[in-house]
């Protein structure tokens, strides 16, 4: 069971996200990449970009994960036919 609240308030200059959870079942630094997630959604609306459009983390999040990946050539066939 996810016991978090978001609350998006505001207008387009002075939005702002509040993130609530039980600080037992979530760390600090879990919740903020997912309040980091959920501002890039609400500024891709705000911007009128398509949903599919959105990058739930932003490209600095980006280069982490993916300098984090093999190579494509590191990859065995059937798990390179599946990477995305």
């Amino acid at each position: 069971m996810f016991t978090v609240g978001v609350y998006v308030d505001g207008a387009e200059e002075n939005a702002y996200i509040q993130v609530l959870c039980g600080a037992a079942l979530y760390s600090e630094a879990i919740m903020s990449g997912f309040a980091n997630s959920v501002e890039n959604v609400v500024n891709g609306l705000i911007t009128g970009e398509t949903l599919s459009d959105i990058s739930l983390i932003d490209e600095d999040d980006f280069r982490i994960l993916d300098s984090l990946l093999p190579s494509r050539q590191d990859l065995p066939m059937n798990r390179l036919t599946r990477a995305i």
